[in-house]
């Protein structure tokens, strides 16, 4: 892994996500007297915004884009 080059991040979706990601591991290391299933939740939230960083797509994330395009019931 030393050879390899560091990632370079271009889109803003990126940015967002892997900031969303180190905001909540942040939170987890700060706050030493949180509860587990607190700590587990921010955990969590940071796996989810690294799968959205790698592509993975959940079927909401996907019907809310199709149906935002479409104007239902005209």
């Amino acid at each position: 892994l030393e050879d390899q080059e560091p990632a370079v991040v271009t889109r803003v979706r990126q940015v967002l996500a892997l900031e969303a990601a180190r905001l909540a591991l942040g939170r987890v290391r700060v706050v030493g007297d949180m509860p587990i299933e607190i700590r587990a939740e921010e955990v969590r939230s940071a796996v989810h915004a690294l799968e959205k960083l790698l592509g993975r797509i959940e079927v909401e994330d996907v019907l809310g884009a199709i149906f935002s395009r479409f104007c239902i019931g005209k």
